[in-house]
């Protein structure tokens, strides 16, 4: 598996095993069966709802499927925080409205992926605030690009997915995972009123406790 440039990394676990471990490998053979081809898999949800961590999970079980794996985050591909923060005076609306950076995301990423071109893992370093488009790696025939990241249905870049799928997540375990939760609520507040995602995702994970599959679109 291999994983975004970015200085903001959260480590990659071991592969679960027992009922996680085989819900997960399920949802592998799921996103396996779109096709035998490069795919690019969203993984959206709340703040706090562990789509890193899931997101890598979901690698290592695609790995039982003969896949490789590319790792990446919107949060990689954000504007220039100076071009967004003032942008509302809500900073989690400005972060919805106006934080992802779609033409770099489209042109660095998702196309490139798409042709087998070399492709940059991280475009702008969301801590260092550094560029980290020029790092490429080459994509393999049959590589799966996991991307997680918050509001990542959005209509400006959900056409770019094969699948999207949503973590269902306590709003309790929500609020105890991620100090963030609660600077958020508006942004997605507006984001489920306007998108709703757990409707629009292809599939819906109950990621409370542990990854019970539940498949809303086929």
């Amino acid at each position: 598996m291999r994983l975004s440039t970015s200085s903001v990394q959260r480590p990659v676990p071991s592969r679960p095993d027992g009922a996680r471990g085989v819900h997960l490998q399920r949802l592998a053979d799921v996103v396996d069966a779109v096709g035998p081809r490069r795919l690019v898999v969203a993984v959206d949800g709340p703040a706090g709802s562990g789509k890193t961590t899931f997101g890598h999970e979901l690698g290592l079980a695609l790995r039982g499927c003969g896949r490789t794996v590319l790792r990446a985050s919107l949060d990689d591909f954000r504007r220039p925080v100076a071009e967004w923060v003032t942008a509302e005076s809500d900073g989690g609306v400005a972060m919805y409205r106006h934080a992802l950076d779609v033409t770099r995301l489209q042109h660095d990423l998702v196309d490139p992926l798409r042709r087998g071109d070399p492709v940059a893992l991280c475009g702008l370093d969301p801590l260092t605030q550094e560029e980290r488009r020029d790092v490429r790696v080459v994509p393999a025939r049959f590589d799966v690009l996991l991307v997680d990241g918050l509001f990542a249905q959005q209509p400006a870049v959900r056409g770019l997915w094969d699948l999207a799928i949503w973590l269902q997540v306590r709003p309790e375990v929500v609020e105890r995972r991620s100090p963030l939760a609660r600077r958020l609520s508006l942004a997605e507040e507006l984001y489920r009123t306007e998108v709703d995602p757990a409707r629009t995702a292809d599939l819906v994970v109950d990621y409370s406790a542990t990854a019970a599959l539940r498949v809303a679109h086929a």
